[in-house]
């Protein structure tokens, strides 16, 4: 299970992330990852072009190597390869 971090700086534990469909309700649209150490974060891919508001939480996490938008899935390497 993935953790949702949300726009406001939530950290939601064992959401809800089995399928296409619940990343992409999660996120708001089509999904996009985003691959930093030993994580993968989802993000929507036209956050930018949705105005959705910044995730300032995840792109902490990514240490500012991308800006990101929206809310995004947070999966580590060993739980998004069993998905993927």
């Amino acid at each position: 299970m993935a953790t949702l971090i949300t726009v406001e700086g939530l950290l939601i534990d064992d959401y809800p992330s089995q399928t296409l469909i619940q990343w992409q309700e999660a996120v708001g649209g089509m999904v996009q990852p985003v691959y930093h150490n030993d994580y993968v974060l989802l993000v929507n891919e036209e956050g930018i072009l949705l105005n959705l508001p910044p995730n300032e939480v995840a792109t902490a996490f990514v240490m500012g190597r991308h800006f990101l938008f929206g809310n995004a899935l947070m999966f580590t390497r060993s739980e998004w390869d069993e998905l993927a």
